[in-house]
């Protein structure tokens, strides 16, 4: 019997067959669906044995045609119906079809393995459909049984990279379909998986919470102790935001929120409320105004949790003012004295006297011709370059200041950068915008030179 005749009579006689010879019915099926009744690709003629009058040329001929496409076996869906009553029959069929069809397997200490024997097959779109139908319904079969939960792990593990790094051989389940089914027998640790992997950090952590402020909702016997539970929940909570933490930053917010939710929670971690507050403040992920914000939303937090906790904030507030106020001041004053130097050069009453002796570039006694700038540095006239009207030693240092300005300048008229550096923090944006002279009035350079020449 051939395998379109096979899959005819299993569709149609397969559940009865089952009844009554389950396993060799189970045999039969994945003998069926595995593709081993296909029939095998007729072989080339050895020439070697046959005794043939035929001419030398024909028998060069090549001795076997190129393969053909590979067929699929048949899908094996279409008897998922006849083992309703035969669960343990169900995961052998669906187990040894994966592994034969496409070389997927996982044991009993959930390892993962795939070695396809025809990839070219198991890369068909068609197989792909039916390799998500079948580790679907396995992952099912599995969470229904107390003893398969480790292979559902190691099935769920190879859905993707996990906060932890794990990088097992993928299996084509449906993460959607799996997570409702996780959800559905109350699996725990296949929800964290999944989770983890979705990038669904924060769902982690609202699940541990609801468990926290409520552990009646934890499916165990009644005797269950609530406190306890809360405790471990709570606690939970703080191990998955050292992990996820570092990386997602906005999450240390949602944990303080929830911290101070309750005054028993309160107290049982107020150490490491303290701790929270000093990532949030040496990662910058909320101003101090935020933070009084989370506290005063109820009456749980008092302003003596966080007093030490202001008070150094509020001091560190108080030397960045007064260290900016020190900076400003040494700026005015710089600025007072090289405007009183402009005003110098540019009095035509008082001219300047040169003090200077040697040269500043060879170190010799000055000679005449001898060459003069207003910087009070002197050269022999042989020591500069040809039509230098400029200070080779302040060159350096305005030629710094001249690139400054020239960057400004571009910035100027880089209007997106501006509104984003605004949409950030618009008024320090705007301040070092003005500061820069990004938004005053556009001076022309004056690269004149000022020299005396004696």
């Amino acid at each position: 019997m051939g395998e379109d005749a096979t899959e005819g009579n299993m569709a149609r006689y397969g559940r009865a067959l089952l009844e009554h010879l389950p396993d060799e019915t189970t045999n039969l099926l994945v003998e069926l669906c595995s593709g081993a009744l296909q029939p095998k690709p007729v072989s080339a003629i050895d020439t070697e044995f046959v005794d043939s009058p035929l001419p030398p040329w024909f028998l060069l001929r090549p001795r076997a045609p190129s393969p053909p496409p590979p067929t699929p076996p048949p899908s094996p869906r279409q008897f998922f119906a006849h083992f309703v009553a035969h669960s343990k029959q169900f995961v052998q069929f669906l187990e040894r079809v994966a592994e034969k069809r496409w070389g997927q397997s996982v044991n009993s200490l959930g390892v993962v393995s795939i070695n396809p024997p025809n990839r070219s097959l198991a890369e068909l779109e068609s197989e792909v459909s039916e390799q998500a139908a079948v580790w679907n319904t396995l992952l099912e079969l599995y969470l229904t049984s107390a003893d398969e939960k480790t292979k559902a792990i190691g099935v769920l593990r190879s859905g993707g990279d996990t906060i932890t790094g794990s990088h097992d051989p993928k299996l084509p389940f449906d993460n959607m379909h799996a997570l409702i089914l996780c959800s559905t027998f109350q699996f725990t640790d296949g929800l964290m998986l999944l989770w983890e992997q979705m990038g669904m950090y924060e769902d982690v952590l609202r699940f541990w919470m609801e468990r926290a402020l409520d552990p009646s909702i934890i499916p165990s016997p009644s005797n269950l102790d609530l406190e306890l539970e809360s405790k471990k929940s709570s606690q939970r909570v703080l191990i998955h935001l050292a992990q996820y933490g570092p990386a997602h930053p906005h999450l240390y917010e949602l944990v303080l929120r929830f911290l101070t939710s309750t005054s028993e929670l309160l107290h049982r971690h107020s150490a490491d409320i303290t701790k929270i507050l000093d990532v949030i403040e040496r990662e910058k992920i909320m101003p101090p105004l935020g933070v009084v914000q989370i506290l005063a939303r109820n009456g749980v937090a008092s302003v003596g949790l966080v007093k030490a906790w202001l008070m150094t904030r509020i001091n560190e507030s108080r030397t960045e003012v007064e260290s900016d106020r020190k900076l400003i001041e040494s700026y005015r004053t710089e600025t007072k004295a090289k405007l009183q130097e402009i005003a110098e050069l540019s009095d035509p009453e008082h001219p300047r006297v040169f003090h200077v002796t040697r040269c500043a570039t060879c170190g010799s006694a000055l000679d005449l011709p001898t060459i003069h700038f207003m910087c009070k540095h002197s050269y022999h006239q042989k020591c500069l370059p040809d039509q230098d009207i400029e200070c080779p030693i302040c060159a350096r240092h305005h030629s710094v200041i001249k690139e400054i300005r020239r960057t400004n300048e571009r910035l100027a008229d880089a209007h997106g950068v501006f509104t984003s550096s605004v949409a950030e923090n618009g008024f320090e944006a705007v301040a070092s915008a003005f500061g820069r002279g990004i938004l005053s009035r556009r001076l022309d350079e004056d690269n004149s030179g000022i020299s005396v020449v004696v």
